[in-house]
């Protein structure tokens, strides 16, 4: 029925009812997680030979995180405080050298994609076996969702190196090269082109108050 199909997509919006909103802190972060994590952490550990099996973009001004998680089934928007971002050990964080920006089109992309399944299946073929599919758009992985979302803002900047970041992210998203589309080929792009600052997490992200039932769960 008509109502089935429009419930099909289930939104994976995890979020704390008392979440602080600011829309004064325009700060932006990427999120890498470096924890040990399960067998597709490991996974992409040994794809992409680096430490990153996963990715998150942060947006201050509604305290949410935003990705494709495994753990959670899907693209979902994630308030921060129940995630372990102080947490030094598990990621590394880096603030988006942006100043001029807005989200409009990111929330538009967001709203379209939440809910999205996890796409195992381009882990396998595309990110393992380096076949050279067609993305299956209805799903993402963490990586793939996040250059996405960060290229539709990049977009806005008045910052021409961030406009050229994007479109050869757009390039290579074209091009199918999925070497680019991992979390460690993301922070060295971004990183190369000067988008990135590390930061102290503990100075900017508090210890959760919130304990989750399983506490192994970090994003």
């Amino acid at each position: 029925c008509i109502m089935g199909l429009i419930n099909k997509k289930k939104k994976k919006e995890i979020m704390n009812e008392n979440i602080i909103i600011n829309p004064e802190d325009t700060r932006l972060f990427l999120a890498f997680h470096k924890g040990s994590g399960d067998w597709l952490a490991k996974l992409m550990r040994s794809i992409q030979k680096g430490p990153f099996p996963h990715c998150e973009l942060i947006t201050m001004k509604d305290g949410l995180s935003y990705s494709s998680s495994a753990q959670d089934k899907g693209v979902r928007s994630k308030d921060i405080r129940l995630m372990n971002l102080h947490d030094e050990n598990k990621w590394d964080i880096f603030e988006m050298n942006l100043k001029d920006y807005n989200l409009d089109d990111f929330y538009m992309f967001f709203n379209k994609a939440d809910g999205y399944t996890y796409a195992y299946a381009d882990i396998f073929l595309f990110h393992v076996l380096g076949l050279p599919i067609k993305l299956n758009k209805n799903k993402h992985i963490c990586s793939g969702f996040t250059t996405i979302a960060v290229d539709t803002i990049l977009k806005t900047s008045d910052s021409s190196v961030a406009r050229r970041m994007a479109r050869l992210n757009e390039l290579n998203y074209s091009l199918k090269n999925s070497y680019q589309f991992t979390p460690c080929s993301m922070f060295i792009r971004y990183a190369r082109f000067g988008l990135l600052s590390l930061i102290e997490n503990k100075k900017v992200f508090a210890e959760p108050s919130i304990k989750t039932e399983d506490s192994s769960t970090v994003f």
